[in-house]
């Protein structure tokens, strides 16, 4: 079951205006580029895209990390899940942290 249409509403608007590379760029990632799976952008989108949706809780991430509009939304190119590359090393489609390392 997709999240809901609002998602695609907000792709429209961060297709328009660049929110989220704006506001990931005020993060200094002092993690080591040569480990990193996930750049800051791709952390901080996730999160506030579930935050304009109704899920600030976190208590979905987990089922809403396999929502195809949702990972649509924030611009992932394997809505599906299918593709090797795009699944990173722990075969997921997109970052979906568990509550005790999630953005708070």
């Amino acid at each position: 079951m997709p999240s809901d249409g609002g998602a695609m509403l907000l792709k429209t608007i961060e297709d328009k205006h660049n929110i989220m590379t704006r506001l990931a760029e005020c993060f200094t990632d002092y993690r080591d580029p040569a480990r990193l799976e996930h750049s800051v952008e791709r952390l901080v989108t996730p999160r506030v895209f579930r935050l304009c949706l109704g899920y600030e809780d976190r208590n979905d991430h987990n089922r809403l990390r396999d929502d195809a509009v949702l990972a649509l939304a924030m611009g992932c190119p394997d809505v599906t899940g299918d593709s090797g590359p795009e699944l990173g090393t722990r075969g997921i489609r997109w970052p979906a942290p568990v509550h005790s390392t999630a953005l708070s």
